[in-house]
């Protein structure tokens, strides 16, 4: 019997020399990210491809992907171009990118003036994206609302707090953490002034190429607050940032975004710890979700990252107590 993964890249092998009209010899497999989809590079006249293959779809105007893409492109942001589209397999030729994330460009070894005036070119792309006009398109009809960001907890508490750390039954259903929980979540989603979220902006979604810098993984795209994104950015677990350079990279932002221009420093630093919170709490149920549902435990790594800093966050908030006392005891005592 042919294995599955066979199947699979026959079936690419296919496409993509119906689209080229020739053959190709080499199509290799690349390491998949946290999602289902699966990429293959192949090489045609000296210029390397990626062929995606993910979920079907019935035509252009039905892939999220696409329908973001489109947006960003056509407001200059740096995003993958498009090539060959077969929606039937869900199947899509992409420019080749290369292999250099910026957790890997700046994982060797960058100096920290370096890594700060790269954050900083990456945070004059997300001023731009938090101005793209989203009215009637995809992005305007889902948001960060409450539904979203309960959904998101409910997944943190079961897979991270109950399954991963063994939390007691007694932490996870007392009232005044639950309510905390909410008050993060209403806070959140009913503050005014959402605009364009990635949703997933971290360093292993921005792609570094001849100096330039692409942006992957953005099918999500939603209405959010401009915090989500900046703290997406650099309270990322894969790259943490120390005080200076975050306080660094965001009075960058704050100078530079119109957005921030309503906002005086006190409540800049509640929405932002606030987000913060979320942001980490969900990454957290995400890593160990992962692990649990797809044997994957790639991102179990960094879970120790998002902990400390999380209790940190949490240490300064008063209204948050139970919320920290439980975290800590559960990733400390079990």
């Amino acid at each position: 019997m042919v294995e599955k993964v066979n199947v699979e890249l026959l079936l690419v092998r296919k496409l993509v020399e119906d689209y080229l009209k020739s053959r190709v010899s080499d199509i290799v497999e690349l390491t998949g990210d946290a999602s289902s989809r699966k990429y293959y590079r192949f090489s045609h006249f000296e210029k390397s491809f990626v062929a995606c293959l993910g979920s079907p779809f019935k035509n252009e105007e039905d892939s999220d992907f696409l329908k973001v893409q489109k947006l960003l492109s056509s407001n200059d942001i740096n995003v993958p171009k498009i090539f060959s589209i077969k929606p039937a397999v869900g199947f899509f030729i992409e420019e080749d990118l290369g292999d250099s994330t910026l957790v890997s460009y700046l994982g060797g070894e960058a100096s920290d003036e370096t890594t700060v005036s790269c954050y900083k070119k990456i945070i004059d792309i997300l001023i731009r994206l938090q101005s793209v006009d989203v009215r009637e398109t995809i992005v305007s009809t889902r948001s960060f609302d409450f539904e979203k960001f309960s959904d998101e907890s409910k997944m943190s508490v079961e897979y991270f707090l109950q399954s991963y750390l063994g939390a007691h039954e007694n932490d996870l259903s007392d009232h005044a953490f639950l309510r905390e929980i909410n008050l993060i979540n209403e806070t959140l989603a009913n503050h005014q002034g959402k605009v364009f979220s990635h949703r997933d902006l971290h360093s292993r979604n921005i792609m570094v190429k001849n100096g330039e810098y692409f942006l992957i993984d953005f099918q999500d795209a939603r209405l959010g607050l401009p915090f989500y994104d900046l703290v997406s950015l650099l309270e990322d677990c894969y790259y943490p940032l120390s005080f200076e350079k975050r306080e660094s990279i965001i009075k960058y932002y704050v100078d530079g975004s119109p957005l921030m221009a309503g906002y005086s420093r006190d409540e800049f630093d509640f929405l932002y710890n606030l987000s913060a919170i979320q942001r980490i709490f969900k990454a957290l149920g995400s890593f160990t979700f992962i692990n649990e549902t797809r044997n994957d435990d790639r991102y179990l790594k960094y879970v120790g990252v998002g902990v400390h800093r999380l209790l940190e966050l949490l240490s300064s908030q008063d209204e948050l107590k139970s919320f920290y006392k439980i975290l800590k005891r559960s990733y400390h005592e079990n």
